[in-house]
């Protein structure tokens, strides 16, 4: 095959087989094979163009730019699993560590044919991952009936490294396991896989010193005991303040009239409202960080995930170190961990609602994310998203925020003007970033509340987003109509 450059000859015959090529134009010349940051493999060419300049062109790659890398099988090597649109692309699984030449090595050995004397069981222990798309090359195990069965198959086997159940059968996979990816959308083609680690990788072993557990058992006892003596001596003392109160149903208790007066001090004293202090920037993005940590804790840590639906500065607490906490569950929905999304009636406030509302479809997790995503800006600007804006270059600010973001713009420009860019550059960038991929009109490209987290701690790399166009045209219909 003949190019303008270069003339491409492949052979193949039943003594060999190779491939090469010749530059056609002596002019152009071939830079070694790189690889760039992003783990990137590609070859550059440098040609000299009619203006005299030398330029660099990249002839081959792999992954291709234009392809998604994670659909590479080897693209994260051996126990590594690929995550889309989130820097780095690679991580290792739990329990492994990188390698050289690629992929990742268990960091402890498997205890496989190791038993207890007491209980004769095996040591070994499963990592659960969700929401994973499943490694190639499984072996069907079509014996098992239950969870627990195709948990067995996979310990007596000392080669087996992982397996998956679900409602059809169960599988398991031997040695490596490749092509590994983390899904960020809850659209149902996920599963759960169990990944076998040695026993010594779990923070807390049931199996350990007995000793230890009667210890830890009475410290706990005695723990709660004291923080039950403390919670009825505060319970008291309110009760001597606020003199006497009319229970309703449940815990909550309804305040009279002469209550109110004596909190307020005769009405001269506001709760609740805090002090119009400036903070500054390290408050502001510590405040973000904070929110996030809280966020994912409910999203991803609970029993079963919380959604709070109605994500708004009113009902985000700060105490006297300015650590926020979240506040007001009233419109909060429980998902179970085996359901991916919940319907449910359209509720939160004007100008944090995420698209998926309004349209009436069920709602995930990623709802909070928009409504953290629009807060961020306002945090960062001190503009409130439903007030109308006096300044004619922009009508609805965050739509207008997340255009500068996108095109690469002065993020200073939206930065609260009483800070005097007194500010960490890159952590405006960052925070700006994030705030408009929270805000994108499809979930699966928000990320999670715990990559948010990751982002904000300078651990993953945030690329630039686009422009959330569903806000934008709804935006431009409404300022169309008002005129």
């Amino acid at each position: 095959m003949r190019t303008s450059r270069y003339t491409f000859t492949y052979v193949d015959n039943e003594n060999e087989s190779y491939f090469f090529y010749r530059i056609n134009d002596p002019s152009t010349i071939i830079a070694p094979f790189i690889m760039d940051v992003s783990g990137q493999f590609k070859q550059l060419t440098w040609v000299e163009e009619s203006t005299g300049q030398w330029n660099s062109l990249t002839i081959w790659s792999r992954p291709s730019d234009s392809g998604d890398r994670c659909e590479d099988y080897t693209f994260c090597g051996a126990f590594g699993t690929c995550h889309q649109n989130i820097q780095p692309s690679c991580t290792c699984l739990n329990g492994f560590s990188p390698k050289s030449g690629g992929g990742c090595a268990r960091e402890t050995a498997l205890q496989c044919g190791s038993t207890s004397v007491a209980n004769q069981e095996s040591t070994d222990k499963f990592y659960v991952y969700s929401n994973i798309r499943l490694p190639v090359n499984s072996l069907s195990v079509n014996a098992s009936s239950s969870a627990s069965d195709c948990e067995s198959s996979c310990l007596n086997n000392c080669s087996c490294t992982a397996y998956s159940y679900y409602s059809n059968g169960c599988s398991i996979w031997i040695g490596e396991l490749m092509n590994l990816q983390q899904l960020s959308s809850n659209d149902g083609s996920g599963r759960t896989l169990h990944l076998r680690l040695a026993a010594s990788e779990f923070p807390m072993n049931p199996k350990g010193n007995k000793k230890e557990i009667i210890i830890g058992v009475v410290a706990g006892s005695v723990a709660v005991v004291l923080l039950g003596l403390v919670l009825i001596l505060i319970w008291k003392r309110q009760r001597r303040f606020f003199g006497k109160t009319k229970a309703v149903e449940g815990s909550l208790v309804a305040f009279g009239y002469k209550d109110l007066q004596i909190a307020t001090k005769n009405f001269s004293q506001k709760l609740g409202g805090g002090e119009g202090q400036v903070l500054d920037w390290k408050t502001r993005y510590e405040i973000a960080l904070g929110m996030a940590r809280g966020f994912t804790y409910l999203h991803e840590k609970c029993r079963d995930c919380i959604i709070h639906c109605d994500i708004k500065p009113e009902n985000i607490l700060l105490d006297a170190e300015f650590c926020p906490k979240v506040a007001d569950f009233g419109l909060a929905k429980l998902i179970g961990r085996g359901f991916s999304r919940a319907l449910t009636s359209m509720r939160g406030t004007i100008g944090y609602l995420a698209p998926e509302w309004i349209s009436g479809v069920a709602i995930t997790a990623k709802a909070d994310v928009y409504s953290y995503g629009m807060m961020l800006f306002e945090l960062v600007s001190r503009r409130r998203n439903s007030a109308q804006s006096q300044d004619k270059k922009f009508k609805f600010f965050p739509i207008w925020a997340a255009t500068v973001v996108a095109e690469g713009g002065d993020v200073f420009n939206l930065l609260d003007p009483r800070l005097e860019n007194n500010t960490d550059e890159e952590e405006l960038r960052r925070i700006a970033r994030v705030a408009c991929w929270c805000i994108q009109d499809a979930e699966n490209h928000r990320p999670t509340m715990g990559q948010v987290v990751q982002i904000l701690e300078g651990v993953l790399e945030v690329n630039l987003p686009g422009v959330p166009r569903l806000l934008q045209a709804c935006t431009d219909s409404s300022s169309g109509q008002s005129s």
